[in-house]
């Protein structure tokens, strides 16, 4: 979802409104993970990319993490959400 809208800001085009379920057919193994962390996944792209052109000296485009580092993932509860490290 963030190279997609990477893609479009550096060919400046349209930044595309991209969800997960549009990922499902490409990559099967979605299907299997927790519907709630790929929305948090979502959310965390907007929140990036909206707080990047709103201030832009405080805050730059997103990046793609790495593999090596840390690695993280959130999910959403009901009345909270948990943020998983390894």
């Amino acid at each position: 979802m963030l190279d997609k809208k990477l893609q479009a800001y550096k060919k400046k085009e349209r930044i595309p409104a991209v969800t997960p379920a549009q990922y499902k057919k490409e990559f099967p193994f979605l299907k299997e993970t927790d519907s709630l962390a790929l929305v948090a996944l979502q959310n965390h792209i907007e929140n990036a990319f909206r707080n990047h052109f709103k201030i832009r000296k405080q805050f730059k485009l997103p990046k793609l993490k790495k593999k090596r580092g840390r690695q993280s993932y959130t999910i959403y509860n009901v009345n909270n959400s948990i943020k998983v490290d390894f």
